[in-house]
């Protein structure tokens, strides 16, 4: 009798010990989770920057060239640009101040007198944790690229042509003359997932386990997605010289 009571006196103080203990630990490990996505989103910022600026590079080109065919209000445009290139939205819309309109680009330059595309990053992320604190951090991030204007003439009259810029897809094969070819850019189609295995397509590797009957697809592409997000749909671009492609061919449908 006296085991029995004992026993089930330490049944008690365990669940006492779980009730306190397992809400602590969930807890803490939310906590981490959510600062490890912070992290996270740091580099998903930056290199959504990298590419506006190097988008806005070539886009200096059609604004200097074309003022009356440029898109008014540069700065807006860079904006969304850099919306559109964010990989992560969701994780922008809970971690930064009022989300994708807290990323401000106040002070850029589209260009600047040196003929330099300047992005100013300016953003503040916040952590709200239940019954202790509210954790905000301001970031700023910095980029300078050379904006594509063509030709310069010099006093003397001489006329001196930059080296030429193309484009280069991760893994890609062929080099491109515009970061605006579909090749770069793939024009994303909604499909039934019965209708895109039927015409060819294979899941994706990385998110085509998780297809409902709903999926994304591209004209140029293999693989069927689960969400439009995925990294494989967006690819990463490169701007190299185009003595630096190693011998690449031109895109056929850019060049």
């Amino acid at each position: 009798m006296n085991l029995w009571k004992k026993k089930a006196g330490n049944n008690g103080s365990a669940s006492v010990e779980a009730v306190l203990v397992v809400p602590v630990f969930l807890f803490a490990m939310t906590a981490f989770i959510s600062i490890c996505n912070m992290i996270a989103l740091k580099g998903v910022i930056y290199e959504a920057a990298i590419e506006t600026a190097e988008y806005m590079a070539e886009y200096a080109y059609l604004a200097e060239k074309y003022p009356q065919d440029a898109e008014v209000g540069t700065g807006i445009y860079a904006s969304e640009k850099i919306n559109e290139y964010l990989d992560a939205p969701d994780m922008t819309e809970r971690y930064v101040e009022n989300g994708t309109n807290g990323i401000s680009l106040l002070g850029s330059r589209f260009p600047d007198e040196d003929g330099y595309i300047v992005l100013r990053v300016k953003y503040r992320t916040a952590l709200n944790i239940p019954f202790i604190c509210s954790l905000t951090k301001d970031y700023e991030e910095n980029i300078r690229q050379k904006a594509y204007l063509g030709y310069k003439k010099e006093e003397n009259g001489s006329t001196e042509k930059e080296e030429v810029y193309v484009y280069v897809a991760e893994n890609g094969t062929v080099y491109h003359s515009s970061r605006l070819c579909s090749y770069l850019a793939p024009n994303i189609r909604v499909s039934a997932k019965e209708a895109a295995s039927a015409r060819g397509y294979g899941p994706c590797e990385y998110c085509g386990d998780a297809a409902g009957n709903t999926v994304y697809i591209t004209g140029e592409g293999e693989r069927y997605h689960s969400t439009q997000n995925c990294s494989r749909l967006r690819r990463t671009v490169y701007r190299k010289k185009l003595s630096e492609t190693g011998g690449m061919p031109p895109c056929q449908r850019c060049h």
